[in-house]
């Protein structure tokens, strides 16, 4: 799966974090100038889909081998803050990585073993959350963010989805509902209500959307509970700015620690042919000596590549190496070679390396781009404090019991981690309330369901069975 990732993103398997979200970075950039239309071409979000869940599967692995490796959760830590990428991208965009980080890198466990469909899988406090509330709001997250049905995946995946979905959005949002309860901040006004009945409206005005949620017995509550969780942030997040609000100076701190993210060097692009030959033998040269002359004589360079490369990585989409910049991953003299190239269907003579020869075609260049700060100010404010507001949901669950049962971490065998992933919440519902097309107006039975009529059997429920339905 990595090594599939990382062809994906064009990158080396030895590729630093930094790297990893630099190559991401540069992929979004290409896809919204293909695409002018983003916010309402499927292709787009679908191929923005595909590069975050690459991006969070390397990271993913990352991580899991420097925990083999004994590096300390708090130097992992450090390492993540110093490598940090802020990315300013289009609202699908960011629903697309935030739905992708929650359900990877905050706070992703293995599979596990699931409970009855009914039963209870956690408490926090005295909320008890239902089986049937994870299954529907895994499969409408899934879904609505990046088009993907949870009945298509394996049973593996399937789990992790779900159990990713409990802790990582979940718990962390009925830790924040809890708090907001012990202060009595947790009844949602006349606006907020409204608010989260324009987003069922939304979701199930689709008709698409609306047939794959009942073929998946998705149950309306899971999806209200979905655009619930956005109303408790808010609220949340209020409560944590006017404690500590973030300055333009903590912006400007941010930007000038993180000025390679908004300033882009020149990149470019290339394809090659690779015959395999470390022992350089003189009849592979001569092989691929053939394989330049025609090349050069114009025929299709993707499809020499299609049929004689022996680089399995990048063979079949006609040798395409991505985009790299002019400190990249490559060896020496592959790099070197390829950065001589100065313009666009340039060929390069025979390049030797440890792996073989190659011929190296430029397909093409990016231009250096610098983003000034001012720019960028506000986007760098609105994720600050999203960090701040995560941090502070985070360390909610000192105060509040958190109950596991049925999923444990099978590396460790203890329960997982509560992370906080709540800004996915956010930036998701926002990208699913504006992407989803407009269609037919949902029947009367929908809109009974959207007042919610349906069973509440998925909804959390306290100790006394008391559900969190102000409606």
């Amino acid at each position: 799966m990595e090594n599939n990732a990382h062809k994906i993103l064009g990158i080396g398997q030895r590729a630093s974090e930094k790297d990893i979200k630099t190559a991401y970075k540069r992929r979004l950039k290409r896809l919204r100038e293909l695409y002018p239309d983003a916010e309402e071409n499927e292709e787009f979000k679908a191929k923005a889909a595909e590069y975050a869940k690459a991006k969070e599967d390397i990271l993913k692995a990352i991580k899991r081998n420097a925990e083999i490796k004994g590096l300390s959760e708090e130097a992992y830590a450090k390492q993540q803050k110093q490598n940090r990428l802020f990315v300013l991208l289009v609202v699908v965009i960011i629903a697309a990585i935030a739905a992708v980080a929650a359900l990877s890198v905050n706070g992703v466990i293995g599979s596990g073993p699931s409970v009855n469909k009914g039963g209870v899988v956690a408490k926090i406090g005295d909320t008890e959350i239902k089986q049937g509330l994870v299954d529907g709001l895994s499969a409408y997250m899934n879904y609505a963010n990046y088009g993907q049905r949870l009945d298509s995946f394996t049973e593996e995946d399937a789990e992790v989805a779900k159990n990713s979905t409990l802790v990582s959005i979940i718990v962390p949002a009925e830790l924040i509902r809890e708090h907001l309860e012990a202060e009595g901040k947790a009844n949602l006004d006349k606006e907020a209500k409204a608010t989260i009945k324009a987003g069922i409206d939304k979701a199930y005005g689709d008709a698409t959307t609306n047939q794959v949620l009942r073929e998946q017995f998705v149950p309306r509550t899971s999806v209200k509970y979905f655009f619930e969780l956005q109303e408790y942030y808010k609220i949340f997040k209020e409560e944590v700015m006017a404690a500590d609000p973030v300055t333009d100076e903590q912006a400007q701190e941010y930007y000038d620690e993180n000025d390679t993210y908004f300033n882009m060097p020149e990149q470019k692009t290339a394809s090659h042919i690779l015959i395999a030959d470390p022992d350089h033998t003189p009849e592979k040269l001569t092989e691929i000596e053939d394989i330049l002359a025609r090349a050069e004589a114009g025929e299709d360079f993707a499809e020499l590549a299609k049929e004689y490369s022996e680089d399995e990585g990048s063979a079949e989409s006609g040798g395409a190496l991505g985009s790299f910049g002019e400190e990249n991953n490559f060896v020496p003299e592959f790099s070197e070679a390829a950065w001589a190239l100065q313009n666009v269907d340039d060929i390069s003579g025979v390049v030797e390396t440890e792996f073989g020869y190659h011929i190296i075609k430029l397909t093409g260049i990016t231009e250096a781009t610098s983003t000034p700060f001012e720019d960028v100010k506000d986007d760098i404010v609105s994720y600050l404090e999203d960090e701040r507001t995560g941090e502070a949901a985070d360390a909610l669950k000192d105060e509040i019991k958190v109950e596991y049962f049925g999923y444990v971490d099978p590396d460790t065998g203890e329960p997982p981690v509560v992370t906080s992933a709540l800004k996915a919440n956010v930036d998701a519902a926002a990208a699913v309330a504006g992407a989803i097309q407009d269609a037919e107006t949902p029947d009367a039975e929908d809109e009974a369901a959207a007042e919610g009529d349906l069973p509440d059997e998925d909804i959390p429920t306290d100790s006394e069975g008391n559900t969190n339905d102000e409606e």
